[in-house]
């Protein structure tokens, strides 16, 4: 660890060895990381590392996915569900259920 050939300029550059300094601590030192990048200029903070570094300290974690819009239409095998990776961390295992409505759709009217 260390800051030998680090200039300081470019908030690309601050993130990128957030990163590469970040694979190299245990998670209970990575706050402390985080609190080290937040004393940098504004213009040069890594913002989303901080963040995702204050939030993988602080163990946040997915606990619940609330259905905004039903879908219609699927048939019996569920559809599949995607969630962005977090920056550090793994990402969330997510599977979709389906459950019988008891109710015929009319077919759709013919074409032309």
């Amino acid at each position: 660890l260390g800051l030998e050939g680090y200039d300081g300029s470019g908030g690309r550059d601050a993130r990128a060895l957030c990163e590469a300094l970040s694979a190299q601590l245990p998670r209970t030192a990575r706050r402390q990381l985080a609190i080290a990048f937040a004393l940098l200029p504004p213009q040069t903070q890594p913002s989303a590392a901080i963040d995702a570094l204050i939030g993988e300290a602080d163990g946040g974690r997915v606990v619940e996915i609330a259905m905004t819009r039903r879908g219609r239409g699927y048939g019996a095998t569920p559809p599949l569900v995607f969630l962005s990776d977090p920056p550090f961390g793994r990402p969330p295992k997510v599977t979709a259920s389906m459950r019988p409505t008891g109710v015929a759709l009319p077919p759709p009217p013919p074409r032309g």
